[in-house]
């Protein structure tokens, strides 16, 4: 069970009792409705007892056909209860099979966030807490996490239902009748405030974080060569990390998420638990590690992955060298093989020299961690968890000139991991339809603040779009993801709850490429156009969720912990004067305390959205037109400057 202190949330949201309890203010002033925005009145006045009855009773519980409910998601996982009555089994369509020759073959289920505005305003915070108070009665209490999302078989989202998610530890043992509880009661605080258009679902699942000790292996490259680039001076964005070996404590490998200034001096960027461990929760230094002088060395790449990328190197090039024996009648093969060897003998006379304890593999050592906690409400309206770490980069042997610590992209790694057809796609889910490999900025620029990351969003699902937000990590490399505009809610496995920014994987093309996995802890999350908007921090075993630190209270988080007086990403000079082509909105969502029924969503301009518009000729399109050509004109300019700079860091400023 939680205490008040491991649960943080607005003041403003009313305070609920347990289990099967009245609803809590909130609810009741929401059941009054006066914009009718979320269910019908004929539905309102005309509930009586068939809901309770269409509740599921234990025995139909026990006796409920699960098998394959989720088959499609990652993971295959275990449908514990639900609260939708249909046959889903006789519901489930068929479409052509993947094999061809015209057959026909049960369609996979898929899962998508949700971009439909009045399903949105529906999961106010108040909502959200009266399910978290739920879900901490569970018996055992063994929840994971509350997502919300579409399920479903169709390729477009919105003919899929919307999901309140709950996840449950597997190897917890929640039987269906406890599960079907659950359902019931979270199902009941949406009905009671006349909120439709959800159903309530447990799943089993495992709780995992994205660093870990187990030593993760890489992804393969599209082209099978090796699992990680080769070493560089000046780390890029992505990089692998760990701690020495030969430091006190166990930790595992994880990512640099990039660089960032604290009063002018430049530190390296990560998660707490990248550098400490998952179990530990003080924030370091302690007093007594202060006092003691502790020094926690950090490495890069991770020792681990050094160690695997001069093995599989040494590999590729006896097999190369012994086909180039046999191909020595077809010299462009020959001139391509020996292109290749060689370079492999400058990857691995660089990789020998720089494993363990060089001077050249140690990047820094750890100079400040957040801790694993949840603290007060943030800048951003909400109640993060916290797991960042900054690294001292005091290896003057290795970082002779500290203008060359930026942000920089592995573009080679764009190219080489995601084919054409990969970005192709992720720009058709977004705004940028015509994006190309060759218009991704070779190095980040400033951070988004929440308001202005929310109007991006708006932008893009106005027009029918998800956002699509980017990250390189240490091991599923480039990736992108669809960004939740609703905020999911973690447990903690001592009961902590923290709002968290959910990034789902993108069914958009076969086979689904995961948007991370474990090592990719630590991350940068970003926008098309470059723009840092979160951390990454963890996620879950066999399922498509990542959760996400929004980076604006990241940094606010580093600025106060450290006493610091500005915290800010480094940028190069050349990104200095870049900005978002997206117009902020008031950041009005969600806020915590703000009542949508009274003039909220009226001033926002939402109630004049319809879900189901084609856009129309009423003079918009025109002025689409011309936004989209100047989004061109642009996307060329920074296409040829690229090219200008090809090879070439930059400065900092």
């Amino acid at each position: 069970m939680s205490s008040p202190g491991k649960r943080q949330v607005s003041g403003s949201a009313p305070e609920s009792s347990p289990s099967r309890r009245k609803m809590g203010s909130s609810d009741q002033t929401d059941s009054s409705n006066p914009l009718n925005i979320f269910s019908p009145r004929s539905d309102r006045t005309s509930r009586t007892s068939r809901d309770s009855e269409a509740m599921m009773s234990p025995q139909a519980i026990e006796s409920q056909d699960t098998a394959d409910y989720y088959e499609g998601l990652v993971g295959n996982p275990k449908l514990l209860a639900r609260s939708s009555r249909n046959d889903w089994k006789n519901e489930r369509p068929f479409v052509k099979s993947s094999f061809g020759g015209g057959g026909k073959e049960p369609a996979l289920k898929k899962m998508f966030v949700i971009t439909n505005k009045n399903l949105q305003r529906g999961v106010t915070a108040g909502r959200r807490k009266n399910v978290t108070d739920i879900i901490l009665t569970m018996n055992p209490m063994c929840c994971i996490a509350v997502d919300y999302v579409r399920i479903g078989y169709f390729e477009d989202p919105s003919k899929n239902p919307a999901v309140i998610l709950i996840t449950v530890e597997q190897k917890a043992g929640l039987s269906p009748k406890e599960a079907q509880r659950i359902v019931d009661e979270v199902n009941e605080v949406f009905l009671r405030s006349n909120v439709s258009g959800f159903d309530v679902e447990v799943v089993e699942g495992h709780r995992s974080g994205l660093a870990d000790g187990e030593n993760p292996e890489p992804e393969e490259r599209d082209d099978g060569l090796y699992p990680l680039p080769p070493p560089v001076e000046y780390p890029h964005v992505g990089a692998s990390i760990a701690l020495r070996r030969d430091m006190a404590v166990a930790s595992g490998v994880g990512t640099l998420a990039g660089y960032v200034e604290v009063d002018g001096k430049v530190y390296g960027l990560t998660n707490h638990h990248v550098v400490l461990g998952s179990d530990r929760k003080e924030a370091f230094p302690t007093r007594a590690e202060k006092k003691a002088g502790t020094r926690l060395v950090v490495v890069q790449p991770a020792t681990l992955d050094l160690e695997e990328l001069i093995q599989k190197v040494k590999s590729q090039r006896t097999r190369l060298s012994s086909k180039t024996k046999k191909t020595k009648s077809d010299e462009e093969e020959i001139e391509k093989l020996d292109s290749h060897i060689e370079s492999y003998k400058s990857y691995l006379d660089r990789g020998e020299n720089t494993l363990d304890r060089g001077a050249k593999a140690q990047m820094g050592t750890v100079f400040q961690t957040s801790g694993k906690q949840t603290g007060s409400v943030t800048t951003t309206g909400h109640c993060h968890r916290m797991d960042w770490a900054l690294i001292e980069l005091d290896n003057p042997a290795r970082f002779k000139d500290p203008e060359l610590l930026v942000n920089e992209l592995p573009s080679s790694e764009l190219n080489r991991i995601c084919k054409p057809h990969y970005v192709k796609e992720a720009m058709k889910l977004g705004r940028t339809p015509d994006k190309t490999i060759d218009d991704f900025s070779s190095h980040l620029k400033r951070h988004l603040t929440t308001k202005e990351f929310r109007a991006e969003q708006d932008a893009v699902e106005n027009r029918d779009k998800q956002l699509v937000v980017w990250k390189v990590g240490r091991s599923t490399h480039y990736t992108h993801g669809a960004s939740s505009e609703i905020k999911s809610n973690f447990v903690s496995a001592d009961l902590m709850v923290s709002d968290e920014w959910l990034v789902l994987d993108t069914p958009a093309h076969v086979p689904q490429r995961t948007f991370s996995a474990k090592g990719d802890s630590g991350s940068f999350i970003w926008t098309s156009d470059g723009f840092v908007a979160g951390l990454l921090w963890g996620g879950r075993t066999e399922a498509q969720q990542t959760y996400v630190t929004p980076i604006e209270a990241v940094l606010d988080d580093i600025k106060k912990r450290c006493h610091a007086k500005e915290v800010k990403l480094v940028v190069r000079s050349e990104e200095l004067n870049s900005e978002p082509d997206f117009e902020p909105q008031s950041d009005i969502r969600d806020a915590p305390g703000l009542d949508f029924r009274k003039g909220g969503v009226e001033s926002a301009g939402f109630d004049n959205l319809d879900i189901n518009d084609d856009g129309g000729d009423d003079g918009k399109n025109e002025d689409k037109e011309e936004k989209e050509e100047e989004v061109k004109k642009k996307d060329e300019q920074s296409k040829s400057s690229r090219r200008g700079r090809q090879g070439s860091r930059g400065g900092r400023r």
